[in-house]
């Protein structure tokens, strides 16, 4: 529904209030269920974050309440996180994950590009990435995990809290 929402507005079918008023309506309900799971107790934090210059995070709060159902330790970060900021959550250990769901193009920066920022800057961190960029990331690495499709996305976020 929200992907056709968002269609909707891109061709001018549906004015961006619209949007906004339903994502925002999606998310409270999101943050409510979110907030009356238990809270999860083993495995690496993940921290969810949407990269400096992307504005949305809906994405990242249903992989949070999938992710917190599942027993996963989290982190929500959400919009246009500076690096800073993500730096400053970083868990002490050094044992987390970043998942990084864009929908946009980000600046200059290609996805690419961005990714390898990433994995520069939090060396000792797997970088999730998913959602419509994931196709266009051109560079492999070992800390790097693209989850290519819906399915997968759920899959990764509803299995157990191994890792």
């Amino acid at each position: 529904q929200l992907e056709r929402m968002g269609v909707g507005w891109m061709t001018d079918q549906h004015r961006p209030v619209q949007e906004h008023f339903a994502t925002n309506m999606i998310m409270r309900k999101l943050m409510v269920a979110t907030q009356n799971l238990p809270p999860a107790t083993t495995g690496s934090c993940t921290l969810l974050v949407a990269p400096p210059g992307e504005q949305h995070d809906l994405p990242l709060y249903v992989i949070n309440y999938y992710m917190r159902r599942a027993g996963k330790p989290t982190r929500m970060l959400g919009a246009n996180t500076p690096h800073e900021i993500l730096l400053e959550a970083v868990p002490p250990k050094g044992n987390y994950h970043i998942h990084l769901h864009p929908i946009t193009r980000l600046g200059d920066a290609s996805i690419t590009e961005t990714v390898q920022q990433y994995l520069q800057l939090f060396s000792e961190a797997t970088i999730w990435v998913s959602g419509p960029l994931t196709a266009d990331v051109a560079y492999t690495h070992e800390r790097l995990k693209l989850i290519p499709s819906l399915q997968a996305l759920v899959a990764h976020c509803s299995s157990s809290a191994k890792d």
